[in-house]
């Protein structure tokens, strides 16, 4: 909130699409979310807003984005939180390293033949 701020001068997050000057209901949150769901063809595997930001969190992890953009995207004030709950999905980071710096090596070879034989 701090950074994106909130809706109208009431400073909620969400307002009522029907009714002016009124929160989102719990009702028409609920509604709009299991339509939601059903239109995904996700109606009956339980996901929750909050599974959902787990499974955001979990793939962009695994997939090497940095842990501190992922913990500032979802509102962590650091890293440790971040850290501490997808801690498992860091273990193979070592092996991303060194895919990353092999990847540089045979890149660097390249350019450094391609700059011989110009």
């Amino acid at each position: 909130m701090a950074e994106f701020g909130t809706w109208g001068e009431h400073g909620w997050l969400f307002e009522s699409p029907k009714c002016k000057n009124q929160p989102f209901s719990l009702k028409g949150y609920d509604t709009r979310w299991k339509r939601a769901l059903r239109d995904a063809g996700l109606e009956h595997t339980g996901c929750t807003p909050k599974s959902l930001r787990h499974y955001f969190a979990s793939v962009c992890i695994a997939g090497g984005v940095p842990v501190f953009e992922v913990a500032k995207w979802l509102g962590h004030k650091g890293t440790r939180v971040t850290e501490a709950t997808y801690v498992h999905l860091l273990a193979d980071a070592h092996l991303r390293s060194t895919d990353a710096i092999e990847l540089a090596i045979v890149e660097n070879a390249q350019h450094a033949q391609e700059a011989r034989w110009s």
